[in-house]
């Protein structure tokens, strides 16, 4: 009997201790949810990283936010993983200034933050400061993260060029989004690095300032469905320059950018189209500025390469060589419509090397004052009859129009609403620059939908 109670008590006593253990589990109790506070002292946290590492320790189990007071962090800090994040259980970093430079993170050498298969995961309103230049120096580097947004930041690198100093690094990351930041500095803007981290998919850059790079302003290798949409690019600190350097990259698509008057020997840069890829430019305004060989330059790498470059402004103030520089030596794919190529000066809006029969060039516009070539398809034509002539067996062109267009200032190419603007066919491209509604059948070339009703056809079509 007295062996039975023994039995009883250590069993009762072994209860009670799993019980307590169950009771105190980090992984039962101690999850995170809801917000917690950084600051200097009086809060959840005194570091970035002492939150980063309590939510790796004890991971999340609801929505989690980390509200970083105002002031100055000297941190390097690497958020990873996060046990229980999800698409309702996210994780955001935000900091509580009314302007992003209010919290302000800053480190020399490395990265500032770096975001290594984070899940799940938004920084708001952070100013992420790299300010030594360095082989492997970046702002902000998200390496093989999923699901995540960085939006209404500072991100910025030293000025000047120095090899693998970078505001941003991107590599091997899904369904990221960079969303209203301001990009600054560095040998590079912005490296969504492909070619040695392997590419990205479905990144989306949407309405970012990004200014003062030295070199390139998008360095995009081998990724696949990336959007580039809404952003403003201007001012390198050098004229040898390209807006963007696109090699390898699958079914991407840049819509509604503004390419500023950048100083940059490529205005939007180079773009090479490899085998079976798409690449795909709509809407995008583009100021060409002086000195600059051409606004950009295509060059599709294969014979089933493919470009779509539709309603597009290309406009040079002074002098530049061409606005359009098209090699097309392979013989790929190019569809050039209903897009705005003038200068206000003298020179060539087009130049294309390696037409063919792929082609299908209609309802643009090419229009430069004074005399010389107007554009270039495998040989020169001074005026647009006798473009239209030699390539009437062709069929290319036909449609096409040279007539001078009133924008609204030498920086903004927005069309003037009291002015004649020339007129295309819609093909389907039914918004313009500022997602207003185009004409559903004569529409305006160019990025900018004119509105106004003394423009050819606008009240009675000259057909159905």
């Amino acid at each position: 009997m007295r062996s039975a109670t023994k039995r009883w008590a250590r069993t009762t006593k072994w209860l009670a201790l799993a019980a307590g253990a169950l009771l105190f589990s980090p992984a039962a109790h101690a999850q995170i949810s809801g917000t917690k506070t950084v600051c200097k002292s009086g809060c959840d946290y005194s570091s970035i990283g002492a939150a980063v590492s309590d939510l790796k320790s004890k991971g999340v189990n609801g929505k989690t936010t980390i509200e970083i007071a105002t002031g100055v962090y000297n941190e390097s800090v690497s958020i990873g993983s996060i046990s229980g994040v999800s698409a309702t259980n996210t994780v955001t970093f935000k900091g509580m200034g009314s302007v992003p430079t209010a919290t302000r993170v800053h480190y020399s050498g490395g990265y500032v933050m770096e975001l290594n298969n984070a899940n799940y995961l938004t920084i708001d309103n952070l100013y992420l400061h790299q300010t030594s230049q360095g082989g492997a120096n970046f702002a902000l580097d998200v390496y093989n993260s999923k699901n995540s947004i960085v939006k209404n930041c500072y991100i910025w690198a030293p000025l000047g060029y120095y090899w693998g100093t970078t505001a941003l690094r991107a590599g091997a990351n899904t369904d990221v989004t960079y969303e209203k930041n301001y990009i600054r500095g560095g040998g590079y803007f912005i490296v969504d690095e492909g070619y040695s981290r392997g590419g990205n998919t479905r990144s989306i850059y949407k309405g970012n300032t990004i200014t003062q790079g030295y070199y390139y302003s998008f360095y995009t290798n081998y990724n696949n469905g990336n959007l580039y949409t809404e952003n403003y690019i201007d001012s390198f600190q050098q004229t040898y320059g390209y807006g963007i350097y696109n090699y390898g990259d699958m079914a991407s698509k840049w819509t509604r950018n503004f390419f500023g008057d950048n100083g940059a020997y490529y205005g939007v840069g180079n773009v090479y189209v490899m085998a079976n890829d798409v690449f795909e430019f709509t809407n995008n305004m583009v100021l060409v500025g002086s000195g600059a060989y051409c606004g950009i330059y295509l060059y599709p790498y294969a014979a089933n390469a493919n470009s779509k470059i539709y309603h597009n402004t290309f406009h040079a103030n002074s002098s530049a060589s061409y606005l359009v520089y098209i090699y097309n030596y392979y013989g790929g794919g190019v569809d050039f419509r209903n897009n705005n190529l003038t200068r206000s000066n003298a020179g060539t809006t087009l130049y294309y090397y390696g037409s063919n029969k792929n082609d299908r060039f209609e309802g643009n516009n090419y229009y430069r004052t004074g005399t010389g070539t107007l554009l270039y398809m495998d040989a020169n034509y001074s005026t647009l009859a006798a473009y239209k002539s030699a390539n009437a067996a062709r069929n290319l062109g036909q449609t096409d129009q040279s007539m001078a267009v009133t924008y609204k200032g030498t920086r903004d190419l927005h069309v003037d609403q009291n002015s004649l603007t020339p007129y295309a066919k819609n093909i389907g491209v039914n918004t313009d620059y500022d997602n207003d509604a185009r004409c559903k059948f004569f529409v305006t070339s160019g990025a900018d939908e004119s509105t106004y009703t003394g423009n050819p056809h606008y009240q009675k079509p000259s057909k159905p």
